[in-house]
């Protein structure tokens, strides 16, 4: 997911995503999955790709 993100958005711009981010480091990945949801970057990746990954990102599965 993280590596898709900064292929997507750049390093920089991911660092911006603050609240994904500590969402991520306190292990809460529904609040993290939540905030991806709520982001500009959902919106222009479209919902079948933005779905498919944060559905990864609150199960931990790859999903292809």
């Amino acid at each position: 997911l993280l590596v898709e993100l900064v292929f997507n958005l750049g390093l920089t711009r991911l660092r911006s995503f603050t609240q994904f981010l500590k969402a991520l480091d306190q292990g809460d990945y529904s609040k993290a999955a939540a905030e991806l949801r709520d982001s500009a970057w959902y919106r222009q990746v479209g919902k079948t790709r933005g779905d498919r990954l944060i559905r990864q990102c609150e199960t931990g599965e790859w999903q292809p």
